[in-house]
């Protein structure tokens, strides 16, 4: 059974499906829900600089795109494709066999001993050694084993040396030093983004796990079921496939999708209620000028060619509530206490 992928697009919808503010429909669920203590949240403190071996793994990547082919014997710096196969007392090890791999050689990155094997080796020649594997080595599934392994040099490509002038030449920084700088930099704001975004996500999760729902109103828990199976049967339709199709291949059978579209429409219809109920404590509301300008900036993250795409393909209130719920985010965020 293949897991149901959402793509970019939908993330909008199914992120912030059923999640309409009180304004929109004006039910109290004062008496219902015990709201989590949204300014006063502990969170892990990520790691965001870049270590020597990211950054030396980003420029080695670098360095490969400008690899040349050479048809003589490998050597230390060389990246070596070659075939694998291997044997354990005359049998067969199908683990062992690999139609092709990479090496660099010097670095022992492949497996430890096979750069010393490959060196000097030249494009179609063949050799066989035999390995020994650690009894705690189950790479391969031959832990502890002795095998005659039998490896065949496809090609041989010369990685240029990382130099000022390579460096000024392709990649246009003065030199070595600033390219660093360059690459460091540029790891570390990835890092910064992604740590963003854990935090983000992993605060929210603590808000909704620690508010309490005694009682979801059937109309909002059936308002949320619709709303899925809508998103649903328009991917269904957006791929092609017919219903029973879709239902078979994402969800096995339709029982199951029923009680998986139950379970969301329930996820979903709380996290609609403490949108509301934070919105409310926090005074978070729009003008129309500023709502505009906010579904403008919404579509243009999320791919749309214009707000009339975005509000065609996810419905006004489900727009408004994901606006909402990054502003309420941002007040989570701002009370978040790292340790």
């Amino acid at each position: 059974m293949e897991k149901f992928k959402i793509t970019k697009k939908a993330k909008i919808a199914m992120a912030a499906a059923c999640a309409v503010i009180a304004a929109f429909g004006g039910i109290s669920f004062a008496q219902r829900t015990t709201l989590a203590d949204y300014k006063n949240i502990t969170l892990k403190k990520e790691k965001t600089t870049a270590k020597k071996s990211e950054i030396d793994s980003y420029i080695q990547q670098t360095q490969q795109q400008y690899q040349k082919e050479v048809k003589r014997a490998a050597k230390k710096g060389d990246v070596v494709i070659f075939s694998r196969s291997g044997t354990c007392k005359n049998k067969i090890i199908n683990e062992l066999h690999m139609a092709s791999a990479q090496a660099i050689l010097g670095k022992d990155q492949f497996k430890k001993g096979y750069d010393k094997q490959l060196i000097g080796m030249k494009p179609g020649q063949n050799k066989t050694f035999n390995y020994t594997y650690g009894k705690k080595d189950t790479s391969d599934h031959c832990a502890g084993k002795t095998v005659k392994v039998s490896i065949t040099v496809k090609n041989v490509y010369e990685v240029p040396k990382l130099t000022d002038s390579f460096v000024k030449k392709n990649l246009m920084y003065d030199n070595v030093a600033a390219y660093k700088k360059y690459v460091k930099n540029m790891i570390e704001t990835q890092k910064k983004k992604e740590a963003k975004s854990y935090y983000e996500e992993t605060a929210w999760n603590k808000v909704m796990n620690g508010t309490t729902i005694r009682k979801y109103p059937k109309s909002i828990m059936k308002e949320c079921n619709d709303q899925l199976d809508k998103f649903y049967r328009s991917s269904a339709k957006n791929q092609g496939m017919k219903w029973s199709a879709f239902i078979k291949n994402y969800f096995k059978t339709e029982a199951k999708y029923k009680s998986q579209l139950k379970k969301q429409a329930k996820k979903q219809a709380k996290e609609r209620i403490v949108i509301q109920k934070i919105a409310k404590k926090e005074g978070i509301s729009y003008t129309d000028k500023e709502y505009k300008k906010r579904e403008k900036k919404l579509a243009e993250n999320f791919g749309y060619q214009s707000v009339k795409n975005l509000e065609k393909n996810n419905d006004k209130s489900t727009i408004k509530a994901y606006i909402m719920k990054q502003d309420i985010l941002k007040v989570i965020m701002k009370n978040v206490k790292y340790k």
